[in-house]
Formats: C-alpha cells, structure tokens, sequence
C-alpha cells in the first residue's frame, strides 16, 4: 500500500514540473513572438496629444453631515436623497 503511495505521490509532483516547464516555455514563446512582430507596428502609431486641464473650478460636494443647536430649532424637516 506504501508503494502506491509513493508512486502516486511522485507522478503528481512529475506532472507539476511538466506543467510549470509547459507555461515556461508558452510564455517564453509568446514573448519572442510579440517582439518580433509587434514592435514595428506600435512604434508607426502615432502618441495621442496629452488632454489640457479644465480651467473650470470643481463642481462642490455637498454636505454630509451639519451640526443642529436644539436651543434654536423646534422641528427639523429631513428630504430623502437617492
């Protein structure tokens, strides 16, 4: 029972590095690929010119929380937001 064990053990740790050496080696291919054959495309790509800032000021956020003197007030009327 031991020995099935032991082999099982190893042919899932085998299968691990074959499966590591496989996305080693697609990732090493699709990276040769992309350079050889991409690069001269993007560089013919003009740059977009940068975007000029709004001179407009900032719309204000409104308020989330006030402070209520309950000596001043005798009712407060609430308006739900959504």
């Amino acid at each position: 029972m031991s020995s099935y064990f032991l082999t099982d053990f190893l042919y899932t740790f085998l299968f691990f590095v074959i499966s590591c050496a496989v996305v080693v080696v697609a990732k090493a291919v699709y990276l040769a690929v992309k350079e050889k054959y991409f690069t001269e495309q993007e560089q013919e790509v003009e740059q977009p010119k940068p975007r000029k800032k709004r001179s407009r000021n900032p719309t204000p956020k409104p308020v989330r929380s006030i402070e209520i003197d309950p000596e001043q007030v005798e009712r407060i009327y609430v308006k739900k937001s959504s």
